[in-house]
């Protein structure tokens, strides 16, 4: 697979087609635009053009905002419950980028795994691994 490379340019210098794209995926995500064709036609740009490029055009905080998921855990208080998740983050290739775990109270601990969003085939391999079901809920 080909790494994917990423630039920071000023909008002055940006093609106006790319402004235009940024523009209905902002009217999509607002809900100014009922679908892609409305979005499209508000920022004046054909739909061709924004399915060519609405995937490979982002704004500068919505290409990491869409990749990070926030997973929630309440852990009992037992030596190695986290570091048998974070095996399964290991082992299935996620990235973590933060980890938070509060002090245990009365034997529990809340704890929030800031990660990457696997694909669609990690997700499949996550499913098959044991999770530790009995030391572990997810919150709700």
């Amino acid at each position: 697979m080909k790494e994917r490379k990423f630039y920071l340019i000023e909008e002055d210098v940006v093609p106006e087609i790319f402004i235009k794209v940024l523009q209905a995926k902002r009217y999509l995500a607002t809900g100014k635009a009922k679908n892609a064709s409305h979005a499209a036609e508000l920022a004046e740009l054909s739909r061709s053009a924004f399915y060519k490029y609405k995937d490979h055009i982002f704004s500068e905080n919505e290409s990491v905002s869409e990749n990070i998921a926030t997973l929630a855990f309440t852990l009992d208080d037992v030596t190695g419950v986290l570091s048998d998740i974070l095996g399964v983050f290991a082992k299935s290739k996620i990235s973590v980028l933060t980890i938070n775990q509060n002090i245990p109270i009365n034997g529990i601990a809340t704890t929030e795994i800031l990660n990457e969003k696997p694909k669609r085939e990690t997700i499949q391999a996550v499913t098959v691994v044991p999770i530790f079901a009995p030391m572990m809920t997810p919150i709700a």
